[in-house]
């Protein structure tokens, strides 16, 4: 089974310069949701994970495949 990669996130969040708010200040554009830092801040961490609609959002933002957010599970 795979894995959400928060850390992936993380990585691209700050290759582009952007603050957990401005992730989540785009996403809502993007899918018409609420999404606050405090998620963004949980999907990087591992503690939670996107819906579809926000996965969909940040291979937007980012310019990535959805699938490029996963991978192996860890044990």
């Amino acid at each position: 089974m795979e894995k959400f990669q928060g850390d992936y996130l993380k990585q691209l969040r700050n290759s582009k310069g952007y603050s957990q708010e401005m992730v989540a200040r785009l996403l809502a554009l993007k899918t018409g949701r609420k999404v606050t830092r405090g998620a963004v801040c949980n999907w990087e961490k591992g503690r939670s994970v996107p819906t579809t609609g926000s996965l969909l959002g940040l291979s937007v933002i980012f310019h990535v495949p959805p699938e490029s957010f996963f991978g192996p599970a860890s044990n």
